[in-house]
């Protein structure tokens, strides 16, 4: 089995391989771009927030807490982040290794100077290396899509016209955003593994990856697909066999492509020409997150057999509930353990799947840990408060009523 010698004097704190030609086998196309991993997340997001709202809307006749729908999201977040933030302020002087000071440092020292972009979800606006946890740019930008989908949920269920053309346009603004700047800023595509210029590497991270625009059109995707699931809520959306079977071999091959199309790319630093570069800027997150769209459409009204049933395994529950913190540690975990090795590293398939079920099992204990001793009594704090201010407005309102009818009395 071909290896290749990694040495982790030039790692970077985002875990990147950087152009290692022995690594040619077809899976490096579908590792190449964290953006991917992410566009279930803004897809998905934009569905649930858009389905559960307007749900909301109809049972309430059309009023909205909003106070509460911020207070909520912000309280369930942002605790949690903070004290991941602020451990590691404690990291600098508990570990030590040859490039420690050299990874940890730079991390520490912004953290310990922006970590207030954090609570303010600002975070992905600055240079990649000034960002307290470079990776949690992404939490700061889905952060931003939920303040301003009230706007378009709210006229979504009041103007539904007027709501679909602002999801469609901000479908369009992402990918002629995306078609200017690759070409205008000679920006990649995508992060490609193949290039191995860190510079450009952060550059392309900071631009491109974790801009709002880069993601608004996946989002706008799932709001499309949450109104279209609350449409057909109270009545079976059926499909033609024929349809159905279109629909999966459209979705499998444009999902397919867009992640097995950066083969050569990857392989043979045979980066594309401009116009084939911006063509899959503009349009590879929005087709992937179609892909995604009609794989929960199919799934949920009962096209989606074997694929389904796995999806619906219930042993993903407890997991799902772990994802935001263990997405938050899982990378600095990665720092932290490259940063205190003490000689080079030989990788190959064998070892790279054995340091990953490591990671990720690592992870997920650390993560349970801090759901368990954190994000939950945070959580059970919120619903106490909130049950209480709910509790004391019914009051009001039924001592209101109470009045009113011996005042008429």
């Amino acid at each position: 089995m071909a290896t290749c010698k990694l040495s982790i004097f030039n790692a970077s704190y985002f875990p990147v391989l950087q152009g290692v030609k022995e690594f040619k086998s077809a899976h490096r196309a579908s590792a190449s771009s964290p953006s991917k991993k992410l566009h279930p997340v803004f897809t998905s997001s934009g569905l649930l927030i858009t389905y559960i709202a307007l749900k909301k809307l109809k049972k309430n006749n059309g009023q909205f807490n909003l106070w509460r729908y911020y207070i909520h999201r912000y309280w369930k977040l942002t605790p949690t982040f903070v004290i991941i933030s602020g451990c590691i302020w404690l990291i600098e002087d508990l570990g030590s290794g040859p490039v420690w000071k050299e990874n940890i440092d730079p991390l520490v020292k912004s953290c310990k100077k922006n970590w207030w972009t954090n609570v303010f979800y600002i975070s992905n606006f600055l240079k990649v290396q000034d960002r307290c946890f470079p990776h949690c740019g992404f939490i700061s930008c889905l952060m931003q899509f939920f303040f301003i989908s009230p706007v378009i949920f709210l006229v979504l269920y009041r103007k539904p016209v007027i709501g679909k053309s602002f999801i469609l346009t901000g479908i369009l603004v992402s990918a002629m955003v995306l078609a200017i700047i690759t070409p205008l800023l000679n920006q990649m595509p995508v992060l490609l593994a193949s290039v191995a210029d860190h510079s450009v590497q952060m550059e392309f991270l900071h631009l491109v990856i974790t801009m709002p625009y880069t993601h608004l059109g996946t989002y706008c995707v799932g709001m499309a697909t949450g109104y279209l699931i609350y449409t057909y809520n109270e009545k079976k959306l059926r499909m033609h066999p024929v349809l159905v079977v279109f629909g999966w071999i459209v979705a499998i091959t444009c999902n397919m492509a867009i992640v097995f199309g950066l083969y050569q790319w990857n392989s043979n630093n045979s980066l594309p020409n401009k116009v084939t570069a911006t063509v899959y800027a503009a349009f590879s997150r929005i087709g992937w997150s179609l892909g995604l769209a009609w794989l929960t459409i199919a799934c949920l009204y009962g096209y989606g057999g074997i694929i389904n049933s796995f999806l619906s395994w219930k042993g993903f529950t407890p997991l799902s509930r772990m994802t935001y913190v263990v997405y938050i540690i899982q990378p600095a975990w990665i720092g932290v353990f490259r940063s205190h090795l003490r000689s080079t590293l030989y990788y190959s398939n064998i070892f790279v799947t054995y340091i990953f079920i490591a990671y990720v099992t690592i992870s997920y204990i650390m993560g349970f840990l801090v759901v368990l001793i954190y994000q939950t009594p945070f959580l059970n704090l919120e619903k106490l408060v909130l049950s209480r201010t709910t509790n004391e407005k019914q009051d009001s309102v039924e001592e209101e009523k109470h009045i009113g009818t011996q005042t008429s009395a």
